[in-house]
């Protein structure tokens, strides 16, 4: 499984379970910071959040475009009312921070 198809699952989740996260405080644009309990545990949650540090890669833009309700949704939490364009590029940044006991999840359309 790619980790841009594990990204995905995990959105889904997300989607479809929206009692299980919180969105971060707005600090750019283009973003949405989605902070998650890491009591729900995830595929690969090692890799894709470490521990206090943060782990940044880009989304494979043709496999995130199958998903184009997933799409809407993540435009929808970076947008809010503002129109979105199609981005070029998306990128995911995961960090684990132990002592708050969250998963940190940045998406961000380029």
């Amino acid at each position: 499984m790619s980790m841009t198809s594990q990204v995905i699952a995990i959105l889904q989740y997300l989607r479809a379970h929206d009692d299980s996260f919180e969105i971060g405080e707005r600090q750019y644009q283009n973003e949405v910071t989605i902070l998650i309990s890491s009591n729900i545990l995830f595929p690969n949650g090692r890799t894709l959040f470490p521990q206090n540090r943060l782990h940044a890669f880009r989304l494979d833009r043709r496999e995130m475009f199958i998903h184009a309700d997933l799409l809407a949704w993540l435009a929808h939490l970076i947008f809010e009312d503002r129109s979105a364009t199609i981005p070029r590029e998306i990128w995911f940044t995961g960090s684990h921070l132990a002592d708050s006991k969250q998963w940190i999840m940045q998406i961000s359309f380029e």
